[in-house]
């Protein structure tokens, strides 16, 4: 599915264009739509994203015919009931469509005040306004109380090359055990798996020495860093969240989704290089100097 954050505000670290304008984010949205991508996933918390998402596809009349994923804003507190019903009609009227196909939760932690936020969720959802609930995590903890809460149907989780420990500790058996739907995001860790080695230790300096393991890495493999990332994620065989700033990534995403996932002799080999230079200061954005 097409990730919207960068159609909404400027996102990702190895983001160079910023925000396209509104006819090049109209053109990403009709390439991948034309290319069998009928899947969105958007947040308010995106700037404009929802806005100009419902736009374009007003102006392409497949309102009806496309899913798309919102995430409530981080700002909004989820134990205002009130102020939940009002953020799902936000989403709603801006996106332009009748029912949201999932509404996630910002934060795990926001499960704790169910007892209120949630009841405006299921509330719209008992009135068509949207088919499924979410939440979005970030820890393998999240995750697991996420997936064992009766009324979440959905989550949406990191996984990349670099940081598979959503993979190691059992999150994707657990959905599938549990029924329930996991959507991968930060395929390409906003952008830092596709950085050069001299781009990361700018940038990211900490990230430095595994950057320039891991293009060696694909050399000898005679790959990309980006084909072995799309790769990689192709082998967790589940939806995948991916973006693009132009129409020639876009491009080359649907591209890369059409070939062989890894193999687990490969994945193995690439863990056990990359693992011991990676820490949470290289893996989580969140803790990324700003």
């Amino acid at each position: 599915m097409l990730g919207t954050a960068q159609l909404g505000m400027d996102y990702g670290i190895a983001n160079v264009q910023g925000q396209p304008g509104k006819q090049l984010a109209f053109k990403i949205i009709e390439t991948v739509w034309k290319n069998g991508i009928n899947c969105f996933d958007t947040a308010q918390g995106y700037g404009a994203s929802e806005s100009i998402l419902g736009k374009a596809l007003k102006q392409l009349g497949i309102n009806s015919e496309v899913k798309i994923i919102s995430k409530l804003s981080p700002p909004l507190q989820f134990a205002d009931e009130k102020g939940v019903e009002q953020a799902i009609e936000n989403s709603i009227q801006n996106l332009r469509i009748d029912q949201l196909w999932c509404m996630r939760l910002h934060l795990g932690k926001w499960l704790d005040d169910w007892d209120k936020g949630g009841r405006a969720l299921l509330c719209a959802k008992e009135k068509g306004l949207i088919r499924y609930l979410g939440v979005s995590v970030y820890g393998v903890e999240e995750a697991r109380r996420a997936l064992r809460h009766p009324d979440i149907q959905v989550i949406q989780i990191p996984c990349n090359m670099w940081d598979q420990s959503m993979l190691e500790e059992g999150i994707f058996s657990l959905a599938e055990k549990m029924g329930k739907l996991c959507f991968v995001r930060s395929i390409y860790l906003q952008g830092l798996l596709l950085m050069s080695p001299s781009q990361v230790a700018e940038k990211l300096p900490q990230a430095a020495d595994a950057s320039r393991k891991w293009f060696e890495l694909a050399e000898t493999m005679k790959s990309t860093p980006k084909e072995l990332a799309f790769r990689f994620a192709l082998s967790l065989n589940c939806p995948l969240v991916v973006g693009a700033e132009t129409v020639k990534q876009a491009e080359e995403n649907i591209k890369l989704s059409q070939q062989r996932s890894l193999s687990k002799e490969q994945i193995e080999q690439i863990r056990q290089t990359i693992a011991p230079l990676v820490d949470a200061r290289i893996t989580n954005p969140c803790l990324w100097q700003k």
